[in-house]
C-alpha cells in the first residue's frame, strides 16, 4: 500500500473530525472532551512524573480539540487546554526539562 495514500487519509480524517468538533456546543466540548482528557493527563502525571508516550498521545488529541475551538470562533478560553502539572515542568526522559509550551509546540506537528 502507497504509505502517501495512508498519510492523506489520515490527514483528512483529522480534518473532519476537528471540523466535527468545531460544530460542537462548547459547554458539551468542555464536559464530554477536554475534562476527561486533562483528568487522565493529571491522573498520570501525578503517577509517572514524566511524560509518556500515552500521556503525549492525549497531548495530540488535545491539540486538535483546540484547534477545533480556534475554528469554532473561540469560545472556550485557553485555559481549558493547559495542564497545571505541565506547566510547573516535568523531567522527559529524552529531553530533560519539559516545559507547558515545549509539550505543547511538539504535539502539534505530530
Amino acid at each position: 500500500m502507497d504509505i502517501d495514500l495512508i498519510y492523506v487519509c489520515v490527514t483528512l480524517t483529522m480534518q473532519l473530525l476537528v471540523r466535527w468538533w468545531a460544530s460542537y456546543p462548547p459547554d458539551l466540548l468542555n464536559e464530554r472532551l477536554i475534562q476527561p482528557m486533562q483528568a487522565f493527563i493529571t491522573k498520570e502525571l501525578a503517577a509517572v512524573k514524566k511524560l509518556t508516550s500515552s500521556i503525549m498521545a492525549v497531548i495530540k488529541v488535545l491539540a486538535r480539540v483546540e484547534a477545533a475551538n480556534q475554528l469554532a470562533g473561540g469560545p472556550l478560553p485557553p485555559e481549558c487546554f493547559y495542564n497545571t502539572l505541565i506547566r510547573y515542568g516535568l523531567t522527559h526522559k529524552h529531553t530533560g526539562p519539559v516545559t507547558q509550551l515545549s509539550a505543547w509546540v511538539s504535539c502539534q506537528y505530530l
